[in-house]
This record gives C-alpha cells, sequence and structure tokens, in this order.
C-alpha cells in the first residue's frame, strides 16, 4: 500500500468528499438528469471511479475498503433483518396512522423516484434499481469504506463514524436547496428531510461496518431501504406516500434502536473490527 494518503487521512478523506460532490453538485444543479432520467447517474458513476481510483492510487484492494469476503454473513444479516424491521415498522405505523384518520390506505407498487415524482413502467424500475446498486456502492464506499479508516487514522471510533455521518447528511442538503429554488417546499422541513435522517442512518450504517469490518451490510441496508422506497408507496385516494414522514421517521428511530443488536451481535461473535487505514483489523 502506498503511503501519501496516510499523511493527512482527515484532509485526504474531505478531499474526497470534495472532488465527489462537486459533480453531484453539476448534476443536480447543471445537468438535471434527475428530471428527465429520475436519477442523477452521471455522479453516481463518477463516485465509484473516485473510490476505485483511490484504492488503485494507494495501492490498496477492493478489500480495503470494506468489500470483503471475511465476516460477510453476520454484516449482511445484521444489514438487511434491521432494514426489514425498521421498513415493516415504518409503513405499518403509517398505515395506523392513515388509517385511524379515515383515509383507507393501500400498498401500491409502482417505480417512482420521490425527487422527481418521475414514475415509468419495467424499464424505469430497472433503471431505478440500477441506479441504486451504483449510488449505494458510491456512498458506501466513499463515507463509510474509506473515510471511517481514514478518519481512525486520526480520531478514536465514534468520533469516526460521527463525522462520516454528519458529511453524508450534507451530502444531500443539495436536494434541500434545489427544493428552495424550485420553491416546492419550505425551507426547515426541506432541510431536515434532507440532513436529519441520512446523518442518523449514517451513523447506523457506519456503526454496522465498524463493528464487523465488512462493508457488504451496510451496502445492502443502503440499496434495500432506496430499493423499497422507490417501489412500494402507500396510497390514500389521489395521494401517494403523503404520510412518507411518519414513514422515515418510525424507520430511523427503529434503525437507531438497531445499533444496541448490532454491538451485541458483534461482541458476541467476536468480529473483526474496521482498523484505522493500513493497519490490521481488531476483534471488536
Amino acid at each position: 500500500m502506498r503511503t501519501f494518503a496516510l499523511v493527512h487521512p482527515i484532509a485526504t478523506g474531505l478531499a474526497l468528499v470534495l472532488a465527489a460532490g462537486t459533480f453531484r453538485v453539476l448534476d443536480i444543479f447543471v445537468f438535471r438528469l434527475d428530471e428527465r432520467w429520475g436519477e442523477i447517474i452521471v455522479s453516481k458513476v463518477i463516485g465509484v471511479l473516485i473510490v476505485l481510483g483511490f484504492l488503485w492510487a494507494t495501492g490498496a484492494g477492493l478489500a480495503a475498503s470494506g468489500f470483503r469476503g471475511s465476516g460477510i454473513g453476520p454484516s449482511v444479516l445484521l444489514g438487511a433483518g434491521l432494514t426489514v424491521i425498521a421498513l415493516v415498522a415504518g409503513y405499518a405505523v403509517e398505515f395506523v396512522q392513515a388509517a385511524h384518520a379515515g383515509q383507507r390506505p393501500e400498498l401500491l407498487v409502482r417505480a417512482i423516484d420521490p425527487k422527481t415524482s418521475l414514475a415509468g413502467a419495467a424499464a424505469f424500475a430497472v433503471f431505478l434499481l440500477i441506479g441504486n446498486v451504483v449510488n449505494s456502492f458510491a456512498e458506501e464506499g466513499l463515507f463509510r469504506g474509506l473515510l471511517i479508516p481514514l478518519f481512525l487514522r486520526e480520531v478514536g471510533p465514534w468520533p469516526a463514524v460521527l463525522g462520516s455521518a454528519l458529511l453524508f447528511g450534507l451530502w444531500h442538503l443539495p436536494w434541500a436547496v434545489k427544493g428552495m429554488l424550485d420553491k416546492s417546499g419550505d425551507p426547515v422541513p426541506l432541510l431536515l428531510a434532507n440532513f436529519l435522517p441520512q446523518a442518523l442512518l449514517g451513523i447506523v450504517w457506519g456503526y454496522l461496518y465498524l463493528c464487523t469490518g465488512n462493508l457488504w451490510g451496510s451496502w445492502v441496508a443502503h440499496t434495500l431501504t432506496n430499493s423499497v422506497l422507490n417501489f412500494l408507496h402507500v396510497q390514500t385516494g389521489d395521494d401517494v406516500d403523503g404520510g412518507l414522514a411518519t414513514r422515515m421517521i418510525t424507520f430511523t428511530v427503529v434503525m437507531l434502536l438497531g445499533l444496541i443488536v448490532i454491538h451485541w451481535v458483534s461482541q458476541r461473535l467476536g468480529l473483526l473490527a474496521v482498523a484505522p487505514w493500513g493497519a490490521e483489523a481488531s476483534s471488536a
């Protein structure tokens, strides 16, 4: 492994986020492909290339970013299991709330991009799914796979997780800015909706990676979350996903409670925790 990225690890991580963020801003505000295609696919692909490029430049393999075979079983089971439970709870609470209000909620299975409300048939569904797969690889690889080990070179485990989660929340703020510029919502709710849930989920996904030493669980959780929200909706009359805020609040709270499960399982199984960049992994 080459050492130039280890001289100033936190600054290196921030530079990677800045580079990826530049293309993200261009994608959202200049290219605006989401308005035509339902996905900002260009910056997602570039995000993947940035992760892979950094690994190549430092002489590291894909496993160095957490995408490894060891520990994949517990990591994926934790990530998928907690996500399914949290999603079921979120939809259930939304259903109960809508039914209590006399709105007669129904499940709607359809490919819809929630940011633009673009919808389509099979081809669009496949495109959204591919976008989610690429997006999760780019974001998990960058914010968890690279940032947490880099940050661990200079700070402790929790500051590393919280720092990466904070950046992950900030990463989603351009959507709030776009909403304000397009006058599609009030500023405060837009800012909260495009920062707080993402930052809190970043803590959960970061801690899952930290405790298992394997990023596939976070990738599965991230992909599953985005895909279910794209394809499974709650309809009340002519309104689709009107109770999304309730669903996401419940989902996020349950995921945060999952931190206890992650800690317990990792301790029980003696899983290898993430080590600082360039160091050997150790038992959680």
